[in-house]
């Protein structure tokens, strides 16, 4: 990984809300997986902004579902904000990923070079019946 992108994983510890927001935003809009697991503690927390939903929807990644669902409890349930949770809530649906992302592990294991952002393009092509 660059060290422009070890910095911005750096700030998803920051203190402050925004800055730990755009971190994770900024790294799944790259597709980098270091950031789910901040991101499951973000969106597992008493105060979940906009932007780690965001972050959601933009690495759309099935491992954020029950952290979601659970989210959805108690989130706002009109307006943007309840827009945003249910976009995020249908990109990363195991419904809604291919029959791909269970097979990352064995990928991985077999391809140990494989960077995240191969498997997501397999993934989305493989959905969209680019595969065979």
């Amino acid at each position: 990984m660059s060290k422009i992108r070890d910095a911005v994983y750096a700030r998803t510890f920051d203190t402050h809300d925004d800055t730990r927001g755009e971190a994770l935003a900024g790294l799944a809009r790259r597709k980098d997986p270091r950031m789910l697991e901040p991101l499951i503690r973000e969106l597992s927390s008493d105060s979940v902004g906009l932007l780690a939903l965001e972050a959601a929807e933009a690495i759309g990644d099935p491992c954020l579902y029950p952290t979601l669902v659970s989210l959805k409890s108690w989130w706002a349930t009109d307006g943007k904000d309840a827009e945003l949770l249910e976009a995020a809530l249908a990109k990363c649906s195991p419904e809604q990923t291919s029959l791909i992302w269970p097979l990352r592990p064995t990928i991985c294991a077999y391809c140990p070079g494989a960077r995240y952002e191969t498997l997501f393009f397999m993934a989305v092509s493989f959905r969209q019946g680019c595969m065979t």
